[in-house]
C-alpha cells in the first residue's frame, strides 16, 4: 500500500510517495503524478486502488527507466478492467 505525501506546490513543486511494500520513497514531478492520479481515479473503482496503481506505475518508471507518461499512454489504450490488469502485471514482471 501506498502513502502519497502531496508536498506544497508554491514551494516544492514535486510530490513523495512511500511506498511501504517496497519500502521506497520516490519523488514525483507534481504535474506527472496529478496527470496520473486522475486518470487512475477515472477507472478505478476507489481512491486507495487508485493511489496504488499510481506508485505502482511511477515505481515501474523508475526501475525500467521508462517515461511514466509512456506508460501511462499505453495503460489508456485499455478497454476494460480486464485489460488494464493484464497490462499492469505486463509492467510487473
Amino acid at each position: 500500500m501506498a502513502l502519497i505525501n502531496t508536498q506544497e506546490e508554491a514551494i516544492d513543486k514535486t510530490v513523495k510517495i512511500f511506498d511501504n511494500f517496497y519500502y521506497v520513497t520516490l519523488n514525483i514531478p507534481a504535474d506527472q503524478y496529478n496527470l496520473v492520479m486522475a486518470y487512475f481515479k477515472g477507472v478505478c473503482t476507489t481512491e486507495t486502488i487508485a493511489n496504488n496503481f499510481t506508485a505502482f506505475l511511477f515505481r515501474v518508471a523508475q526501475e525500467s527507466g521508462i517515461n511514466a507518461i509512456e506508460i501511462l499512454e499505453s495503460i489508456k489504450g485499455t478497454n476494460n478492467e480486464l485489460e488494464l490488469n493484464h497490462t499492469m502485471a505486463y509492467y510487473m514482471n
